[in-house]
């Protein structure tokens, strides 16, 4: 039996093709099997639909036979896919069959939930010519067919997008992206990470607002820093794994950490911002020094940090000044000065203990997520499993590169040498923003390079010769 639209189609097609005395089909009725049969096939049930061959060309075609005004001109399958429609030979009935192109697959906009390890990556973005998180996930997302294989080619149209660009050697275990899928399920999630490597994985997915972009609802992000205790030691102190840190210092630290409190202008916390620009005032929530706790015989304490927005290596740099501070290297009183129009120049401490805690969408879990179609975007479900990975991938990580590559003890020892502002002379009166110790070693090295300067004079040598000299001198 044919259900009702294909009875009307089959109506219209046998009295085009049945009209007496046509020997030809006139390019109009030709147009106007076209537009129906294109209307047709936005049907939800598939259907092949037997054209005659002149009909779907425009040319002169074949007398009409008998076989026009026996059966309906229809031919239609109750079956999934287009494979097993009947097909009619042309040569037997002078008919052409056309089947329906297929049907552009709808996509929804999703909020993915990952973290990752970032030792060993390049950062977060994509980058042709390094190895970075993005092209190991959207490698392995291609391979599976969920977006497609020249998704380099233009990232906008692929509509993906991160919630922060973590730098190179920086973790994550709360980065969000958003991205369209097919298919908004849990079983993408299984699947993609089946492809990953294990220092990447993803933690849960939930389908979002067609316009919905990650970076711009997020609200606020929190960070963490993970370092030894020993970095806010004192000066006099002959820093090691060994050190253990008073109360009375975490304090201390606290009150410093502050001082980043609210909005301020940070252009002295990154690069190629300056301080006129609006994009260097920045508004900071929350900051704090945990207690400190022993991990394979180092004690470590870390930094959180929360706020709207962070520009590239500010956290670094705002925890590399409070340790400078703590070692004596500079005055209290810069904290008076950097968030003015002065250039000065910030220690950035070591990007291994950094990482992306939480993603905060507040604003939009306000508006969507209780709409009754959307899901709010805080996945408790998967605490324990963020929680484990942490333990497994991200702290033994920074816990292992602190103790082979020693990263924070190599750092505090160049420390002295940094120069907080303008270079200068440094028999002149300090302004408070180098350190005595730093004074000191400028001074020394100076020394060194005139009496070597003079020992070259006397003894002559080639100008190699005193280049490499000199290299010998600043390394040591």
């Amino acid at each position: 039996m044919l259900s009702g639209r294909h009875r009307l189609l089959s109506l219209v097609l046998n009295t085009i093709c049945t009209e007496p005395k046509r020997t030809q089909f006139p390019r109009p009725a030709a147009l106007g099997l076209r537009v129906f049969h294109s209307a047709v096939s936005k049907f939800s049930v598939p259907m092949a639909v037997v054209v005659p061959e002149a009909v779907a060309t425009g040319v002169e075609g074949p007398e009409p036979s008998e076989n026009l005004s026996k059966e309906p001109a229809i031919l239609a399958s109750d079956s999934d896919g287009l494979d097993a429609l009947p097909k009619v030979a042309p040569e037997d009935t002078g008919f052409v069959h056309r089947e329906r192109k297929d049907v552009r697959v709808k996509l929804k906009k999703c909020a993915i939930l990952l973290g990752y390890s970032g030792h060993g990556f390049s950062g977060m973005q994509c980058n042709p010519e390094v190895e970075t998180i993005e092209n190991v996930l959207l490698s392995a997302m291609a391979k599976l067919k969920l977006i497609p294989e020249n998704w380099r080619d233009d990232m906008q149209v692929l509509g993906f997008q991160r919630t922060a660009r973590t730098d190179k050697g920086v973790s994550a275990a709360g980065q969000v992206i958003s991205i369209p899928l097919a298919d908004p399920s849990q079983a993408v999630v299984d699947q993609v990470n089946a492809e990953l490597p294990p220092v990447i994985r993803l933690f849960g997915l939930k389908r979002a607002t067609r316009s919905f972009n990650c970076k711009n609802w997020c609200s606020s992000r929190t960070y963490t820093y993970l370092l030894p205790t020993m970095a806010f030691a004192p000066i006099e102190t002959v820093v090691s794994y060994d050190c253990r840190i008073e109360p009375e210092k975490i304090q201390t630290v606290n009150r410093l950490l502050k001082r980043y409190l609210g909005s301020n202008n940070f252009h002295n916390f990154t690069t190629g911002v300056k301080a006129w620009q609006d994009s260097a005032k920045r508004f900071i929530r929350e900051i704090s020094c945990s207690d400190p706790f022993v991990r394979e015989d180092i004690e470590f304490a870390t930094i959180s940090v929360n706020g709207q927005s962070f520009m590239m290596h500010q956290i670094r740099k705002m925890i590399g000044l409070v340790i400078a501070v703590m070692r004596g290297h500079v005055e209290e009183k810069i904290f008076d000065t950097v968030y003015g129009p002065v250039k000065a120049n910030i220690p950035r401490a070591p990007g291994l203990g950094l990482m992306l805690d939480q993603c905060h969408f507040d604003m939009y879990n306000r508006k969507f997520g209780k709409d009754g179609c959307h899901e709010a975007l805080l996945w408790p479900e998967c605490k324990e499993t963020i929680a484990q990975f942490k333990e497994e991938h991200i702290f033994p990580t920074i816990i292992r590169g602190e103790k082979d590559e020693k990263s924070m003890l190599s750092w505090l020892q160049h420390l002295p040498l940094h120069e907080y502002g303008v270079a200068r002379d440094p028999a002149k009166e300090r302004d408070g923003t180098h350190s005595a110790l730093g004074d000191a070693q400028y001074t020394v090295d100076r020394l060194r390079e005139r009496e070597m300067e003079g020992e070259e004079s006397e003894s002559g040598g080639s100008d190699s010769e005193k280049t490499v000299q000199k290299k010998k001198l600043k390394m040591a």
